[in-house]
């Protein structure tokens, strides 16, 4: 079988390695096809590694749409995220930061009138959007995606994320659907589907990770129920299988210039996006647990991890027993990547943080976490919606003010943590829905296969998914008979 596999930049890769993994294990032939203009100079060892494992996938860099329909249909596609972003603060569904972002994908000549009362109320209206959705039916695939299509021949077309600003990835769904040729979307990241664009060309099959994507592609995306398939979280796959990342303790801290004697905390830094500049209440943080009482924790030493995108904001920092490291930051996307932020985690005591995906990693490691709750940043953490979900699992440790977490830090020192079932829930509903040992790869690349093979989406959803949990069942039965 063959699988046209398209992504946005190679940087995105690591996001569904697993998929692309299990695919190529089952012997298919996998093309992935990236835009070389949200690629260049973005790092790809986890592609290159790949490529290099594998000799039945490949990559090329893909055609982009540029017809004369381009500049309006773009512009159709980003106003019309607009308006959804318009309905959803109207009601409360999500933050106006994000929908104050969106604005500015807009040309500078629509960006400030969109934003008056007057247009904001044309806008939501429903009759409204339905004539854009119209319109984006009416306008007819880019004739070179076609073409590329047509000479690569795929049986399945494969494409993520499809929803961020000026998507390119849209247009190889359009062209395969125009072609008969069967269609899946898979959904990149944790808040992908409530902070981003629209899925403007709906895939005749949707892998969401979990019930609360599911939702959100139903009811934001206009996805069909029956065309959503619960896959499990195929970006944080590699956090199941961590055995050759673990180093000795005492290594890795040498490694970081931080004292093996002593225990650490993490402090996992968000992208800009979020916090523009956190570093105030990192100095803050610091200062709270260099001042207190208990010498443990006067002495603990405090590991920055930043966002890779919003890195630079530390080179400030300059404070005892405080490392940052990476310092340029890193998406945990080449092998040296995954192993410094395994050790990072599993050697801390704890983590603490804003609003990142990196408190994720740190709850299916099963390391405590903390998120500081601060009226500064309401708009991007309680108005948020995916950063409630992660509220609602119970799973975090909630502080208000810098002063309290020495005093958390410490009950995790003397062994207090009541929040450890609430991180098992969250990583068997969240990320692993079938059981721990069911890889969100696995059960994606099942659903291509049978995509690939002319089933129906609806078929495939229900074959899937009762396949998977019969599955859960019987490993459930083996760890009963085995204890």
């Amino acid at each position: 079988m063959k699988i046209v596999f398209v992504g946005r930049s190679v940087y995105h890769f690591t996001y569904y390695e697993s998929i692309v993994r299990e695919l190529c294990k089952r012997g298919h032939t996998v093309k992935m096809i990236y835009d070389w203009n949200w690629s260049k100079n973005r790092p790809d060892e986890a592609l290159q590694r790949c490529l290099g494992e594998f000799r039945n996938l490949s990559m090329e860099w893909g055609p982009i749409r540029n017809d004369r329909f381009r500049p309006f249909i773009f512009f159709l596609r980003e106003l019309l995220s607009y308006c959804s972003y318009l309905s959803r603060v109207s009601k409360g569904e999500q933050s106006e930061f994000y929908l104050n972002r969106w604005r500015h994908y807009l040309p500078p000549l629509v960006r400030d009138k969109v934003a008056l009362p007057s247009f904001k109320k044309i806008l939501k209206k429903k009759m409204l959007q339905d004539i854009l959705r119209v319109i984006e039916k009416l306008t007819p695939p880019a004739k070179n995606i076609v073409e590329f299509l047509k000479k690569e021949s795929p049986d399945v077309v494969v494409a993520s994320p499809v929803n961020m600003r000026f998507s390119e990835e849209v247009e190889y769904v359009k062209a395969a659907k125009l072609m008969g040729i069967p269609t899946v979307t898979a959904v990149l990241s944790w808040d992908n589907l409530s902070t981003k664009g629209l899925f403007h060309i709906i895939a005749d099959l949707t892998l969401v990770w979990n019930w609360l994507h599911f939702k959100e592609a139903v009811e934001i995306h206009h996805v069909s129920p029956k065309r959503a398939l619960i896959v499990g979280a195929y970006f944080f796959d590699k956090w199941f299988n961590t055995d050759h990342f673990l180093m000795n303790r005492e290594d890795f801290c040498k490694e970081l210039n931080i004292s093996p004697y002593h225990p650490f905390v993490v402090y996992l830094g968000s992208s800009a996006n979020i916090a523009r500049d956190e570093t105030w209440l990192v100095k803050e943080i610091v200062d709270s647990l260099h001042t207190y009482s208990n010498p443990q924790i006067k002495e603990m030493s405090v590991v920055i991890r930043p966002h890779p995108a919003n890195a630079q904001i530390y080179e400030k920092i300059k404070m005892p027993n405080v490392v940052v490291y990476p310092k340029e930051g890193a998406l945990p996307e080449s092998e040296i990547s995954q192993k410094y932020f395994f050790n990072t985690l599993y050697h801390s005591l704890g983590t603490i943080g804003i609003n990142t995906s990196g408190m994720i990693d740190a709850l299916i490691l099963n390391r405590p976490c903390v998120s500081i709750i601060t009226e500064r940043y309401k708009n991007t953490q309680l108005r948020a919606i995916h950063f409630k979900y992660l509220l609602q699992s119970k799973a975090l440790e909630i502080i208000h003010t810098p002063q309290e977490f020495p005093q958390k830090i410490e009950s995790f020192l003397y062994g207090e943590d009541t929040k450890r079932k609430y991180r098992e829930e969250f990583v068997t509903t969240f990320i692993r829905p079938y059981g721990r040992n069911i890889s969100a790869g696995e059960v994606s690349a099942c659903a291509i296969e049978l995509m690939g093979k002319r089933w129906n989406a609806e078929e495939v959803v229900e074959k899937v998914r009762n396949k998977f949990l019969e599955k859960k069942m019987l490993r459930r039965e083996e760890r009963v008979v085995r204890s």
